[in-house]
């Protein structure tokens, strides 16, 4: 189904998890995410189409939580 979600979960999960952390682990997992989107084409689960609508899915989101954590850390000071 568009968009994966497989990928969109994943881009998110990658994002977050490698703030600030050593050069190793953000490559172990950026490997990680890049091994399920190939797997959701290989499998059949996903087309091409449906992996580029999950990136700019967890694209948005990423985008989206970064603005609200912004206003909350702002929001936050004010007290």
């Amino acid at each position: 189904a568009f968009p994966s979600l497989h990928v969109a979960s994943m881009m998110c999960t990658t994002w977050y998890c490698t703030q600030q952390k050593p050069r190793w682990f953000t490559s172990l997992i950026y490997l990680w995410m890049l091994a399920i989107v190939y797997s959701t084409v290989v499998l059949r689960l996903h087309y091409l189409v449906d992996i580029a609508g999950g990136l700019i899915v967890g694209w948005i989101a990423i985008a989206a939580s970064g603005k609200k954590l912004h206003l909350a850390e702002q929001k936050g000071k004010a007290h």
